[in-house]
């Protein structure tokens, strides 16, 4: 049998695509709607003719192939396209499994799956919105939804304000373009406010990027407060011992991708010191699940104070940043909506990150129902 998919505008083109190159024999296996129109899985089967010349020259081949010649079976053309086949018949039957499951519960349990629905709309991940849909006692949608609602807001943990309230030394680590370093200004902009200049001091470990430097020391100009670049360790321990009577420490560190080997040399920096030093992973909230994860597994490293979620009015939805952080039990501490310093950060409110990430879902149902 052979099978392929055909992508069209719509379904008079996509069964023209398969009449041209499968002839009039072929078979629609599936059809459904795609992003740019429609998707059209069709397969034909081969003529029984047609394979018995190829075979009969596989078994010549391996007869007249000496025994110690290596055979690569898995080039031959016939077999990499059955594979091939395969491949996608598997990948069809999965999703009408799927398809069919999802019907049988929502015949089965129409609230639990219209509320799994929903969370799935926000961008929650399948298996976190089961966990709590199957947690909902109720039989009707709307007090379901409330209730589910809250069991979200009350797995999102948050953290107090000790940062603004104590101080300490702070890292904020986190893939590269995440807004660590415009988080860090906003920070220390707050708590030059509240308990003055004098009490606060910047540092940052990214010893790879001049721009970094001077962005940073940028800040620190206009807020009056002391920068230092800190390329080892050691050095880091020296610069920390400096500013021993400065309230806040912000360390701010280099916008590595999680797959650079540089990355596990900014994190031995942070913990081959002395100091007592909390980190808070900044995480996008336009990021996917799987970086999201990623993200997390490599910066879990070193032990976690807390995360600040950036970047909120630009992403699409929140579900999946809230998922990965429910997840992983990470506590939110701050929020950050935009880039000016010192404006736009906030203490976490994890009812108020649900409901955003409700209001989000409902302005992309009423965005598709009007582009209907």
């Amino acid at each position: 049998m052979k099978m392929k998919r055909f992508y069209a505008a719509d379904m008079k083109t996509a069964l023209r695509q398969v009449s041209e190159e499968l002839g009039a024999d072929a078979a629609i296996m599936s059809t459904r709607k795609s992003k740019d129109g429609v998707e059209v899985v069709a397969a034909l089967d081969y003529e029984g003719e047609t394979h018995v010349p190829t075979i009969n020259r596989q078994v010549e081949a391996k007869a007249e192939t000496p025994k110690s010649a290596k055979v690569e079976w898995g080039q031959e053309p016939a077999l990499v396209a059955i594979q091939e086949e395969m491949s996608l018949l598997k990948e069809l039957l999965q999703e009408q499994l799927g398809e069919l499951a999802w019907s049988d519960k929502k015949r089965r349990q129409p609230v639990h799956s219209a509320l799994m629905r929903k969370a799935v709309n926000m961008g929650f991940t399948p298996q976190v919105a089961e966990q709590f849909a199957q947690r909902v006692t109720v039989s009707e949608f709307e007090p379901g939804w409330e209730q589910m609602s809250l069991d979200l807001a009350h797995a999102i943990e948050t953290a107090p304000d000790t940062l603004m309230e104590v101080g300490g030394i702070y890292a904020l680590i986190g893939p590269t373009g995440v807004g660590k370093t415009t988080s860090l200004a906003k920070l220390a902009a707050h708590f030059v406010t509240r308990h003055g200049a004098d009490s606060v001091a910047l540092v940052t470990t990214d010893s790879y990027r001049i721009a970094a430097h001077e962005q940073l020391r940028t800040y620190a100009n206009i807020m009056n407060v002391p920068m230092r670049v800190a390329d080892s360790a050691e050095h880091l321990q020296t610069i920390l011992e400096e500013f021993s009577h400065k309230k806040l420490i912000l360390i701010d560190t280099a916008g590595i991708s999680q797959r650079d080997k540089r990355l596990a040399q900014q994190m031995s920096c942070l913990v081959n010191t002395t100091a007592d030093i909390k980190s808070l992973l900044v995480l996008s909230t336009t990021s996917q699940t799987a970086v999201l994860k990623q993200a997390i597994k490599t910066f879990s490293r070193v032990p976690l104070s807390g995360v600040i979620l950036t970047k909120l009015d630009e992403t699409q939805g929140l579900g999946e940043c809230l998922s990965a952080v429910i997840s992983h039990q990470l506590k939110v501490t701050y929020t950050t909506d935009g880039q000016r310093v010192p404006e736009d950060i906030a203490l976490a409110d994890a009812n108020l990150l649900l409901k955003l990430a409700s209001e989000m879902e409902n302005e992309k149902q009423h965005d598709w129902v009007t582009a209907m």
